[in-house]
């Protein structure tokens, strides 16, 4: 982390002078804000110079000669530029003071929630001292996910997938269910039309033909009566009598009832 610089306070070197073995120094909290001092005025500060929000505890180890913190921050409701970040800490039944404050000059730009809503700056923070007690820290246990609650969380995702993924395929198969006798249903009115239509095209043809060979008859025997031209041929034409009839030319056979050319 460039830039950054630190220091125990005035107030907070007071509670590591009282700090004695067999007694308790509970890191309680930490913040983050924007502004800064001259590197001469960090130790008399007793808060920072603009609070603008919490940062949470996530972790602690102790080290050689101290202790090092893990801190986090996330996306406030407002952008600012950090420049301050401070922490807390309070002997065993006493006042919460400010043991130390880290600062970078230049800053660091924090985004709002709106623009950046999973934004995350994690900080490390070392905070040495001679004595020999006992180091406790407060961890925000709202800002970890433990093991079981990771794993928790990957079983219910899985389960919304699982059923996302059958409700997905429960629809894709009505779909097609029904698809498919949408299908069967086209393809038996089709062949119903099919029968249809060759049941009455072929009635159809059939009284058609039977008229056509009707008329052909009909005009083949008109035709012979309006242009075939007979000569020459003899014909004999039965009456049963001349009643009515006047012979211009023939012979009458009154026996055959017939008229003889």
């Amino acid at each position: 982390m460039a830039n950054w610089e630190g220091i125990i306070t005035d107030a907070g070197a007071q509670l590591l002078q009282a700090w004695v073995d067999h007694t308790s120094l509970r890191i309680t909290s930490a913040a983050a804000g924007a502004g800064s001092v001259d590197t001469g005025l960090l130790a008399s500060q007793t808060a920072l110079v603009l609070r603008k929000q919490p940062v949470a505890l996530i972790g602690s180890e102790p080290v050689e000669g101290g202790v090092r913190l893990k801190l986090r921050l996330t996306a406030p409701e407002t952008a600012y530029v950090l420049q301050q970040i401070g922490v807390w800490a309070q002997l065993e039944g006493g006042e919460e003071k400010l043991l130390a404050v880290f600062q970078n000059r230049r800053g660091y730009f924090i985004p709002d929630k709106s623009a950046s809503p999973d934004f995350v700056f994690t900080f490390y923070a070392l905070i040495s001292c001679n004595n020999s007690g006992n180091w406790t820290v407060n961890l925000d246990v709202s800002a970890l996910a433990s093991q079981e609650d990771i794993l928790e969380a990957a079983d219910k995702l899985e389960e919304q997938m699982e059923a996302h993924i059958q409700a997905v395929e429960e629809k894709w198969n009505d779909s097609l269910h029904t698809l498919r006798e949408d299908v069967d249903n086209l393809r038996a009115d089709l062949n119903s039309l099919s029968g249809q239509i060759s049941t009455e095209v072929g009635e159809s043809l059939t009284g058609l033909t039977g008229r056509v060979t009707v008329n052909e008859s009909k005009i083949a025997t008109l035709w012979d009566a309006i242009f075939t031209n007979i000569t020459g041929n003899p014909f004999t034409v039965a009456f049963s009598s001349l009643s009515g009839i006047t012979v211009t030319a023939g012979v009458w056979n009154a026996a055959k009832a017939r008229l003889e050319c």
